[in-house]
Order: structure tokens, then C-alpha cells, then sequence
């Protein structure tokens, strides 16, 4: 047996030594996780998504000169940085930018740049990829400003119709801009340019009233570019003030 002299130490000793423990810390509350880094890919997108609008924009400004420099950054795209089994939708799309470089007026232009964007769609689609897309906000303007605003936001969500693609889109586009045509005396033009634009604006909300119609993507292109034609048509008459700047 334990002389009683040693258990007695040998107890000190233990209460000694748990009492100079110190107490458990409580776990540390969980972080929040990082938000994930976007990938070079999602970049690259972003920014060839971004040219494909400054050839648009020169388009539907009518700045035939802006529209080859612009469209031949897109001919000739980054292979390895497109998405697995983009290939042949990246060859539309690249055909697209090369016919838009080539135009020689402004309708082939846009009906080249209209089938770039469709091929963008077209790709999404076979994919299984929806890019969310910025939307522009409507200032309370009104008058010929207000008017062209609305014009320009129904483009916008024509262009997100047939790159997102989305039916939804497209249709809330070509509504918005088979509106009521503007009235010639609004337009800050002589009366004979007056005359000159009327049916030009006239034929571009008819086209948006037909093509709300359509379903398929080639055909809602050919819409699109003679709309944007028709656009152009108008920006060329007073370039200084009219259409969207580069």
C-alpha cells in the first residue's frame, strides 16, 4: 500500500498542476468565405463582350470609319480562352467580325455585326451559359432626348435577346420600340430633313412591331440590322449630336 505521507504529496501535486491549467478557449466563430477570384476566362469574356459593343455603338452611330478597327480586334479572338466546345460557334462569331471589317456600307455592317451577336447567343445556348447583362437606367426626360432614350433602351434589350439569348428580351425590346414614331416637328432638323427622317423612324418601329413576330435567331438578326441601318440613317444626317459616342 501508499504510505499516506506519499498519496497526500502526490494529490498536492495534481491539484497543483490542474489548478495552473487555463480554461478551454470557445472556438472561433467561422469566417465567412472569400468570394471566390473570377477566372481569366470570365474576364476575357467580359472584355470581348465589351468590343463587340464599341463596334455596335459605331454602327448605330453610323461612323462606317470606327467600324473596322473595332470589328477586327474581335476577328481574330484568343482560342485558348474561350470556353471547351466553343469552337464552332466562335468561328460564326469570328465571321461575323471579318464581314464587319469588309463592309463597305453601313448595312453591311450592321447586318455583320447583328450576326456576331447572334452567334454569341447561339453559343451561350449550346453551352448552357446565361451572362447577366448590364441594364441601362431611363433618366425622366422627355421631349426628343426622352424619346431617343427609349429608342436606345429598347436596342439594348434587343442586343441582350440575342446574345443571352432570351425570348423574354427580345420581345420586351421590339415592344418598347414599336412605340408611337416621334413627331417630325420634335426632330432638331430643317423642315426638309424633317421630311427626309420621318419615314426612316416611320419604317423602324414597323420593323420592331414585325419583328416581335419572329422566333428565329437568323431572322430576328436581319431584323435587328435593318434596324440599326435605320438608326444609323438618321445619326449620319446630324453626326455632332446624334447617336451614342465612342
Amino acid at each position: 500500500m501508499m504510505a499516506p505521507a506519499l498519496r497526500a504529496g502526490l494529490l498536492a501535486a495534481a491539484l497543483t498542476i490542474t489548478g495552473a491549467q487555463s480554461p478551454v478557449a470557445p472556438p472561433a466563430a467561422p469566417r465567412p468565405p472569400a468570394e471566390p477570384p473570377r477566372s481569366a476566362q470570365a474576364e476575357y469574356m467580359r472584355a470581348h463582350f465589351s468590343q463587340a459593343l464599341v463596334v455596335h455603338a459605331a454602327v448605330i452611330r453610323g461612323d462606317l470609319a470606327a467600324v473596322a478597327p473595332a470589328a477586327r480586334v474581335l476577328a481574330d479572338p484568343a482560342r485558348d480562352a474561350m470556353p471547351a466546345g466553343a469552337a464552332s460557334h466562335v468561328a460564326g462569331m469570328t465571321r461575323g467580325a471579318r464581314e464587319a471589317v469588309e463592309a463597305t456600307d453601313i448595312l453591311a455592317a450592321a447586318q455583320a455585326t447583328a450576326r456576331m451577336l447572334t452567334a454569341c447567343g447561339t453559343c451561350h445556348r449550346a453551352l448552357g451559359t446565361m451572362p447577366a447583362l448590364a441594364t441601362r437606367e431611363r433618366p425622366p426626360v422627355g421631349g426628343v432626348v426622352g424619346h431617343m432614350l427609349d429608342h436606345q433602351i429598347a436596342v439594348d434589350l434587343m442586343l441582350q435577346g440575342l446574345v443571352v439569348p432570351s425570348d423574354s428580351l427580345w420581345r420586351q425590346g421590339t415592344r418598347a420600340m414599336a412605340t408611337a414614331p416621334l413627331h417630325p416637328r420634335e426632330l432638331p432638323v430643317d423642315s426638309a430633313v424633317r421630311r427626309e427622317l420621318a419615314p426612316t423612324e416611320a419604317r423602324v418601329h414597323r420593323l420592331a412591331t414585325e419583328a416581335a413576330q419572329t422566333t428565329d435567331p437568323a431572322a430576328r438578326a436581319g431584323f435587328y440590322a435593318q434596324m440599326l441601318a435605320g438608326c444609323a440613317d438618321c445619326h449620319q444626317r446630324h453626326a455632332k449630336i446624334w447617336g451614342p459616342k465612342p
